[in-house]
């Protein structure tokens, strides 16, 4: 353990420091999160899918609102494949990779 004592600095000093250590601070705190998302026949993450209600930036900020608890440090690959009208809950995101089909 040891104690910093930071006085008599500049704002813009203040704000570097504070950036530094929070980009630090931030990077030893172990979690995961989804970091891809491949639709099939969706250009970019603007476009619209025919026959769903949300557009993809809408299902994209749904999915980085989802949470992971992880049990390991190890780093897993969830692939999931969809086709047809169903909805998509949470538990599938459960191990092993789950192929959906209906």
């Amino acid at each position: 353990m040891g104690n910093l004592l930071f006085s008599l600095l500049k704002e813009v000093m203040v704000l570097t420091l504070g950036n530094a250590l929070r980009r630090v601070l931030l990077t030893s705190l172990p979690g995961a999160a989804i970091t891809n998302v491949k639709v099939e026949n969706v250009l970019h993450e603007f476009s619209t899918i025919p026959g769903v209600k949300d557009d993809m930036s809408d299902i994209i900020q749904n999915l980085k609102g989802v949470r992971f608890k992880l049990s390991d440090s190890d780093v897993d690959n969830v692939n999931i494949s969809m086709k047809g009208k169903i909805p998509l809950p949470l538990e599938i995101f459960k191990k092993p990779p789950i192929n959906s089909k209906c």
